[in-house]
């Protein structure tokens, strides 16, 4: 991203904060006005929404940064099978909870077999 994008994304960040701090603000008061609260709820309602289309833009112009970040689309079951292509390649998946982790084990037989999952506990 270029300095004028970065500065652009924090200015619609940094309103986007203070619309919610005058939100709780306002909610948090003994008897919160009706209507500053529909007008503070309205604004940020719309800074959401041109944050949203300005990283919309920024990501068009810009197609890894969406990865970067982290903001990709998880893969489907198919998808992630068709970077599989041989017998000896898995796909490793880990879930960590509070109790247990989960490995989840993504085999292809063959480039004809469909993709198998297989949970281990």
């Amino acid at each position: 991203m270029t300095t004028e994008e970065r500065n652009h994304e924090k200015q619609l960040n940094a309103t986007i904060t203070a619309l919610s701090s005058q939100q709780r603000k306002e909610i948090s008061l003994p008897q919160p006005d009706k209507s500053r609260l529909a007008l503070v709820d309205a604004q940020l309602q719309k800074a959401r929404l041109e944050y949203e289309a300005y990283e919309t833009r920024i990501y068009a112009a810009h197609p890894d940064l969406k990865t970067e970040r982290g903001g990709s689309e998880p893969l489907s079951l198919n998808e992630a099978g068709a970077l599989i292509h041989d017998s000896q390649t898995v796909m490793l998946e880990y879930v960590v909870t509070q109790n247990k982790t989960y490995l989840f084990v993504l085999t292809k037989p063959d480039n004809t077999d469909p993709v198998r999952l297989k949970p281990i506990r």
